[in-house]
């Protein structure tokens, strides 16, 4: 439950974030991105959770670092999804992207 939890938030405050700097864009296109972007996090708490949180409170640096480190993974993410950098074994979700014009997308 943590987990869905956790891609929950990521996946509402990418997509207001998105609304923001991408205004044209249609706000189902722009919540489907958010929820397949969060999908990052999303594995990643799972991981979290069973290290730092279960059957006790994580300690609040605990909370502090898990957070960083997600939002750091979603820079990551959005940083890959800006680049012209081509992946030399073609990545055809790359194209996909590059196709929809997200490569526009300035934060």
């Amino acid at each position: 439950a943590f987990c869905d939890l956790a891609r929950f938030f990521f996946a509402s405050l990418n997509e207001l974030l998105f609304r923001e700097a991408l205004p044209s864009v249609d706000p189902e296109e722009l919540r489907t991105m958010a929820w397949e972007t969060s999908l990052i996090t999303r594995s990643f708490s799972a991981r979290w959770f069973k290290a730092c949180a279960m059957g006790q409170p994580p300690e609040p640096g605990s909370i502090k670092w898990y957070l960083g480190h997600c939002l750091g993974k979603l820079d990551l993410e959005l940083s890959r999804e800006l680049s012209d950098w081509v992946e030399p074994t073609g990545n055809p979700w790359r194209r996909r992207k590059r196709e929809q014009g997200l490569q526009a997308l300035e934060l």
